[in-house]
């Protein structure tokens, strides 16, 4: 039976971890994934033209663009940001194709002597629509 117990694990003995409150949990193997940070969020500050960081632009819900770049955040690309373009499979592959595309764009910069780059807020939500309809119908949603 799968079950999944969030807390403190206070220690671990033959049978499983003991949490905090006492409970214990025995178990066959025992999995400890800690410090991952799911919101997206930079780990610096990202001021964008608005004057608004991306952390609080993200505060209710990541959004970019195939995982790349974000509105209101000019010149900043990411790899694997909010709904890049993997789920199941080499995270390799996805990364390279990322930076490909961001390559594209500084060959652009470059030959076009740009200073700036920004993702219109609507591709943003047209990708996040396309996104949400297309996730409705996957396993993930099981």
């Amino acid at each position: 039976m799968l079950k999944v117990v969030n807390g403190e694990i206070a220690r671990i003995t033959e049978q499983g971890p003991v949490m905090e409150d006492g409970s214990e949990h025995p178990v066959d193997v025992h999995i400890c994934a800690t410090g991952f940070d799911t919101t997206f969020k930079p780990r610096f500050p990202v001021v964008g033209t608005a004057g608004t960081t991306l952390s609080d632009a993200w505060k209710d819900e990541p959004k970019s663009y195939l995982g790349i770049a974000a509105t209101g955040s000019p010149n900043y690309f990411m790899t694997l940001g909010p709904n890049c373009p993997i789920g199941n499979g080499p995270v390799l592959i996805a990364i390279e194709a990322e930076v490909d595309y961001i390559m594209t764009i500084l060959a652009k910069f470059q030959k076009e002597n740009l200073r700036s780059f920004e993702i219109k807020a609507q591709p943003v939500e047209d990708f996040c629509a396309w996104k949400d309809d297309f996730m409705a119908n996957i396993i993930w949603t099981e």
